[in-house]
């Protein structure tokens, strides 16, 4: 039985386009299907530090590294700030990966609560302050507003998981990290490669300094990358990205402009992710074969949530049938 999908994370529908699977083809041919090597073989794929190249420039930042995940690029951070004893402001909803190693640190729910005492910290402090740019389970985003009242505050780095914004968001399409080098925060930025270019890994962007010292620890060392493919892609694919966008952008604005009963749902602009706060209508929807996301995250205690989740790859008979049916 065949079901219309309105889940997951592969927003710019890659997983299903010819020209980026074409990519992925001559990427195999150039590199194999896998390199399970350290990064500090001399023998390793140019192409990896190609690649972080790449994401530095796209991030605004001074170096990058690439790790076999997302997860993994959050331990990575995370045993650096630890060791480097910062003091850590953490935001509620993180990412459980960027805070497995702390035996403390504070978290906070707005923002704005952490200026007065960030204000005040003596100079010699360390601080960091990890938070989301998007929380693809509650919608929750940054105020950009009060991000810039933290311009001047030196002895801060913020830093960023920008997983569902990075591809899709952002002026260049590469995030929140424009935004933030024109406010003039100190900022590292890690994402999860695997929602909107579809692709394993991970990348941490960030100074010069931080990105070295990790890259000289034995957990990255003794890490072996994902396929170097992946990256030949990548690289390469920027304007199959481009074009998937607007199909993406489009979808979401027709889904929008159609939506009658919008009470019942909580979105954001440009984004693909429809959040159901209203009547459950996951069994509904079944029936109708179409298929939205429905379950606990992070942990199987959580609540249960419901969103619609748009891709570039839905047509507008898809949409409409989805539309007519909630």
């Amino acid at each position: 039985m065949n079901y219309i999908d309105f889940t997951g994370t592969a927003y710019l529908g890659l997983p299903d386009n010819a020209a980026f699977m074409d990519l992925i083809y001559k990427g195999i041919e150039k590199y194999g299907i896998n390199f399970g090597g350290s990064r500090l073989n001399n023998a390793v794929p140019e192409i990896y530090n190609s690649a972080e190249d790449f994401f530095a420039e796209k991030l605004f930042c001074d170096n990058s590294l690439i790790a076999s995940s997302g997860t993994l690029t959050g331990v990575l951070l995370a045993n650096y700030l630890k060791k480097n004893n910062f003091e850590l402001y953490v935001s509620e909803d993180l990412h459980p990966a960027l805070k497995c190693n702390f035996s403390s640190y504070s978290t906070f729910e707005d923002l704005e609560d952490l200026l007065p005492s960030l204000k005040d910290k003596e100079e010699k402090t360390l601080n960091a302050v990890l938070l989301n740019t998007i929380n693809p389970v509650t919608l929750r985003t940054i105020d950009l507003g009060v991000l810039s009242k933290f311009h001047g505050i030196d002895n801060v780095i913020f830093v960023f998981d920008d997983s569902h914004g990075i591809g899709i968001s952002g002026d260049n399409n590469w995030g929140i990290a424009e935004i933030v080098k024109e406010i003039g925060l100190k900022y590292i930025i890690l994402s999860s490669l695997a929602k909107a270019f579809s692709l394993e890994g991970g990348i941490l962007a960030g100074e010069k300094k931080i990105i070295e010292n990790i890259k000289k620890t034995s957990l990255w060392g003794g890490a072996s990358p994902p396929p170097p493919f992946y990256f030949y892609a990548l690289v390469t694919g920027e304007n199959i990205f481009k074009d998937q966008l607007q199909k993406l952008k489009r979808n979401i604005n027709y889904f929008i402009d159609n939506l009658k009963n919008e009470n019942d749902f909580k979105f954001l602009p440009d984004f693909p992710v429809i959040l159901n706060i209203g009547k459950p209508v996951y069994d509904h929807l079944l029936e109708k074969r179409i298929k939205i996301s429905a379950f606990r995250y992070p942990t199987k205690n959580d609540p249960l949530t419901e969103r619609i989740v748009i891709n570039a790859n839905h047509s507008l008979n898809d949409l409409d049938l989805l539309l007519n049916s909630i």
